[in-house]
């Protein structure tokens, strides 16, 4: 493409009237667009009068464009349209461009439907409060069906309908037309097992397909979150009609009447609100959202930093124990150590029906049994902590063989699953059966368990509501069993069912151990199907919405790392937040790839060994050897769509899926371009959930307070170039090429003020982390400007200044690591001259320090045998013992 325009035509924009709308629009200066032809560039739109005129846009100088390749440049055209005396409504405008000699025009859209879309709000008061039946509907709802509860600055209503037995048929209640809607956002059900979102504007189009999430947002600027009901029996969910009107479709499977509720949150925050609405159904349900002092601490919950394998998209089909070996054998060679190794689909004895026969594994396929298999792998292999297994949740996909050895001890039902007839171990034996078959793989060796088709009673037919009402005693039995033999490594697969979600998986006073399950957050990775790649990353961005909101930790699924995709996936995964597993084909690794998410720590001296697993000691009583397994850098909280990126559909518009997270203070920002052609957009500090600015954290409530922050460095991770930012509004242009992908770390400069020869001088800095991985900033623990007298004044918790008067034109700075690799520091001064920069390991003075001056990167090589016995031991779990950590110094003078 040679022409872009912000924001994006076919998208939607929403606008405070107090707010400014200016449209960017940058051309490419070469053949017919190039300097010096004289081009004029107009806006063609309805925003400034009720018919459609035309409104110039003015040339501006070419600003830093982060990705613009070494040939190429924009000419820039922009226009800044005052809101203050537009109407509340909705307005679209186009852009068209011509040079002087030409006719006609060449317009950018060539219809309507291609235009922008703007939605002026008028200034209101967010924290202005209205009953539900003034700023939610607009046909009235009995006061005796409303439960009132104000949670923080959010209101939240519980509405409740009655609902009939109806022998588990469907009922429809209808509620209208939702108040003042602009733009919404919903989780809507692909089938069964997964979701998928859904967006729109005006009004809901959600007719055909259940909905168990909903977020609007209205034109007071308000978001509405809207959550269906699962609570005993009676599962809810929305759709709506044909004029908008929002349905409560209701499903009641228990043989009495029941109540169909929703809840309906209105706040400032999406996040805040969709989680103030979680925390009501959770009280409503009775469920505890605070862990109490009853739960049992077996084991940390930091196994999933480490990276895994699985052997799904490997091998596919069945799988017997030599595929095992040479995967693993394949990863030894390249020097990848994985913490664990899931066995997916293909072990198992079964049936033509696809129904369960045995517990043990095929024996042809596995001589050794996994007792063997497992044992073998432990000590050839001993970095790998955990093998864990997969099985469906009735035992297979259809269940379990009435035919088999295992209906003598289970009694079997027959069931009408969709068009099929299935088997399914009764109720009343499903803890028993779950019972024999986890204390079998435990006593095996296994340690986790990959359970799938989870959402899978609910396709059971209607009438049925007596097998239907199965679901809980199987996911009781699941989650007893699994917390007693596995510690709760448990992954929730084919899982997106509101029962699953609002009664399994919504507190953590439902489990008794602390690790937190996996929740698989979208449907499967499909690396054969080019268009699933982009989508994937899309739909496991906008689930996290509501999903994060579980108690579980969010798995995006596995990938390939050699895969044409591989590295698009791979740093997706390592901001998620959730674990970093792989499905390589053996000795068909990308190194780079692998080596980009994982980080090493050196060996380090032991001060003590009583709380190192014994399979972890060394013959030498003095350090640790190469069998621990490889962490991960995995950001503590999920990863969230930006604000900008709430409504819009990424992969149909011309903008880049916006991802944020953050590790303490430095926020992580992922740009991901789902688009088969090149996009050039913007963003905002301001727009990037999370991030701490002025000591706030970003929300939608404190979003005129960010005129006036201290100064953040930016690091682009696949640019790598940096970018100071002095405003919170102060735009970033960047290109990001066809189906690829750009990482900015974003961190607080902190400031140390000194003495040259009596000249005043300012050292500015600010950590990026290990700038060679993909979630680096992960790595820093803490740093902070050192007097000669260690003094220490915390830039992560206290100021980011410090006087330097007594240091004759030298600063000190300390920043704590974990891992070794390329670390990154962005480093400036105010009135003087940089001198030199030594850094340290402890007293060791390192070699492979360079400053590049045009970038203002301070970057400093940290190799293995740099770091050999500087590690220090920091209280931290992770394989159930202290990790490594290191202090690198900073020396800094200036002339």
């Amino acid at each position: 493409m040679k022409i872009f325009v912000q924001p994006s035509l076919l998208s939607t924009s929403f606008i405070p009237r107090q707010n400014p709308l200016t449209i960017t629009v940058w051309i490419l200066d070469d053949d017919i667009y190039a300097n010096p032809n004289k081009l004029c560039v107009q806006l063609w739109t309805n925003l400034i009068t009720p018919n459609w005129t035309s409104v110039d846009l003015d040339e501006e100088q070419q600003h830093k464009i982060i990705g613009c390749g070494p040939d190429e440049s924009y000419r820039v055209f922009k226009v800044v349209i005052s809101t203050i005396n537009i109407d509340e409504g909705w307005y679209e405008f186009t852009v068209r461009i011509k040079r002087e000699e030409w006719n006609d025009w060449r317009w950018m859209s060539t219809n309507e439907g291609q235009n922008a879309k703007v939605f002026i709000s008028k200034t209101e008061n967010l924290n202005h409060r209205e009953d539900l039946n003034k700023s939610i509907f607009y046909e009235k709802i009995d006061d005796e069906k409303i439960i009132y509860s104000l949670r923080g600055n959010v209101d939240c209503w519980c509405i409740s309908s009655s609902a009939k037995s109806n022998c588990g048929l469907p009922t429809r209640i209808n509620f209208g037309r939702i108040r003042n809607l602009v733009q919404y956002v919903v989780l809507q059900r692909l089938s069964a097992w997964w979701l998928i979102p859904v967006t729109g504007i005006s009004k809901l189009d959600i007719q055909h397909k259940d909905v168990l999430y909903i977020l609007i947002q209205q034109s007071s600027g308000h978001y509405v979150s809207l959550v269906p009901m699962a609570s005993g029996d009676c599962i809810c969910s929305f759709r709506s009609d044909e004029n908008g009107g929002l349905t409560l479709f209701v499903v009641n499977d228990s043989e009495c009447d029941s109540h169909a509720r929703f809840v309906v949150g209105r706040g400032y925050d999406p996040y805040i609100t969709t989680k103030a609405c979680m925390d009501f159904i959770n009280e409503i349900n009775g469920i505890n959202t605070v862990k109490t002092n009853s739960s049992i601490e077996t084991e940390e919950h930091f196994d999933y930093d480490q990276i895994g394998f699985c052997t799904y998209n490997a091998f596919y089909g069945r799988i017997g124990q030599q595929h095992i070996i040479d995967a693993l054998n394949s990863l030894e060679a390249i020097g990848v150590h994985i913490g664990y190794f899931l066995l997916d689909d293909g072990w198992q004895q079964v049936n033509g029906n696809r129904q369960l026969q045995k517990f043990e594994p095929i024996p042809e396929f596995y001589p050794d049994g996994f007792k063997g298999l497992i044992n073998n792998i432990k000590v050839k292999f001993p970095y790998i902590k955990y093998f864990g297994v997969w099985h469906a949740l009735w035992g297979y996909w259809n269940g379990v063989d009435p035919n088999s050895e295992l209906s003598n001890s289970y009694r079997v039902e027959r069931v009408k699953h969709l068009d099929e007839i299935i088997h399914l171990v009764v109720p009343q034996d499903i803890k028993k059966f779950y019972n024999d078959f986890y204390s079998y793989l435990k006593s095996q060796g296994v340690g986790i368990v990959k359970v799938d088709s989870q959402g899978s009673f609910d396709l059971i037919d209607y009438g049925q509501s007596r097998h239907r009402r199965w679901w809980r005693e199987y996911h009781d039995a699941l989650k007893i069993n699994g917390e007693e033999y596995f510690g709760n490594r448990i992954i929730y697969c084919m899982a997106h069912s509101p029962n699953i979600i609002q009664q399994v998986l919504s507190g953590p006073d439902s489990f008794m151990t602390i690790n937190r399950p996996l929740f698989r957050n979208s449907e499967d990775y499909f690396p054969d199907v080019h268009d699933s790649h982009a989508w994937h990353i899309y739909v496991n961005t906008m689930n996290s919405i509501w999903t994060s909101t579980l108690y579980s930790l969010l798995d995006w699924d596995m990938f390939q790392s050699h895969h044409k995709f591989g590295e698009y996936h791979a740093a997706a995964r390592a901001i998620s937040g959730g674990p970093v597993y792989i499905t390589d084909i053996p000795n068909k690794h990308k190194l780079d790839v692998l080596e980009k998410c994982i980080v090493n720590t050196p060996t380090f001296k032991i001060t003590s060994t009583s709380s190192l697993d014994s399979s972890y000691k060394t013959s030498s009583p003095t350090r640790l050897s190469t069998k621990l397994p490889q962490r991960i850098l995995r950001s503590e909280g999920p990863a969230l769509p930006s604000f900008s990126s709430l409504f819009r559909d990424s992969t149909k518009t011309n903008n880049l899926l916006k991802i944020c997270n953050w590790n303490n203070k430095i926020g992580v920002l992922g740009l991901w371009n789902c688009r088969t052609h090149k996009l050039l957009d913007i963003f905002y500090l301001n727009e990037i959930y999370g991030l701490e600015i002025n000591n706030k954290i970003n929300n939608c409530n404190n979003h005129e307070h960010k005129d006036h922050i201290e100064e953040y460095a930016l690091y682009f991770f696949k640019n790598k170039q940096t970018h100071v930012v002095n405003s919170a509004k102060e735009p970033v242009s960047i290109i990001v090429n066809a189906e690829e992908f750009e990482l900015v770390t974003i961190s607080p400069i902190n400031y140390s003020i000194g003495k040259s020869y009596n000249k005043d001088f300012t050292v500015k800095i600010a950590p990026f982390g290990l700038i060679d991985k993909y979630n680096g900033s992960k790595a820093v623990i803490s740093s902070e400007f050192i007097s000669e007298s260690v003094r220490q004044t915390n830039s992560f918790n206290d100021t980011r200044v410090i006087s330097a008067e007594n240091r004759q034109g030298r600063i000190f700075y300390k920043v704590q690591l974990v891992g070794y690799g390329e670390c990154g520091f962005y480093l400036d001064l105010d009135n003087g001259k940089l001198s030199d920069t030594k850094a340290y390991l402890g007293s060791k003075l390192l070699k492979n320090v360079k400053y590049d001056l045009d970038k203002k990167l301070l970057s400093i090589c940290l190799e293995k045998e740099d770091m050999e016995n500087d590690g220090q031991r920091i209280a931290s779990k992770f394989l159930n013992q202290n990790i490594l950590w290191v202090e690198l110094f900073l020396e800094i003078t200036i002339e």
